[in-house]
């Protein structure tokens, strides 16, 4: 074999081993985690160094007081969540929400609302980087202020009629999607975990569908 055939095929070879992790992930966007965490100077700033811009949302929930950040979506590997380690936020987690969706969970340790939060895109290399800055805030104002904004982005399609592959037609089909099957078992009180609760409650509603005939029912977990 020639010298010139040995140093392409070795090229080749260096260019798929280089390619090869990248085709690995599914997710818009990979999180920085050297970059990414409480900001310098600012340990109520949370910032997030993303390959690249996404669609993403901030809000607080209560019971327990928390941070919610939803992505679509965000590939977190290499994230630790020592880097976010506040006297502010008592714990945090985050991972895959479900398919398309992604979320950064913070337990609060204290009240604290949403002062600002921006994502900021570097039109040369598409490089963005998320600033989520808190302020201490009273507990009326704290619950006053919880839940997401409403935004057509982050809503379902209607639900349609469609007739089913065995050729019966205007069968309805419903799907139940009880929620909070991902990293977030959303509020906790008294012992019981909301997705729990939920997953329970949508398990009793496809009993009762199913048994009233004409229905098929379709669970998302």
């Amino acid at each position: 074999m020639s010298r010139h055939l040995l140093s392409a095929c070795a090229f080749a070879l260096a260019l798929f081993t280089a390619q090869a992790p990248a085709q690995e992930f599914g997710a818009l966007a990979r999180i920085d985690a050297e970059d990414s965490g409480i900001a310098r100077g600012g340990d109520l700033t949370l910032e997030f160094a993303l390959s690249q811009g996404v669609p993403w949302r901030a809000y607080t929930l209560t019971e327990p007081d928390r941070l919610i950040l939803d992505f679509q979506e965000v590939d977190w590997t290499g994230l630790a969540a020592e880097a976010f380690a506040s006297n502010h936020l008592a714990s945090v987690r985050f991972g895959a929400l479900q398919p398309g969706w992604s979320r950064f969970v913070a337990e609060l340790a204290a009240p604290l609302a949403v002062r600002t939060a921006a994502l900021e895109v570097d039109d040369a290399t598409a490089a963005a980087i998320l600033r989520v800055t808190l302020d201490r805030t009273d507990r009326a104002d704290f619950d006053a202020a919880v839940g997401a904004v409403p935004s057509a982005r982050w809503v379902l399609p209607e639900p349609a009629l469609r007739a089913e592959t065995t050729g019966v037609p205007d069968v309805l089909t419903v799907v139940l999607d009880p929620g909070h099957g991902g990293i977030d078992p959303g509020a906790l009180r008294g012992g019981y975990r909301e997705s729990d609760l939920v997953l329970q409650l949508a398990r009793d509603v496809k009993e009762a569908l199913l048994r009233a005939g004409g229905i098929n029912v379709v669970m998302t977990r």
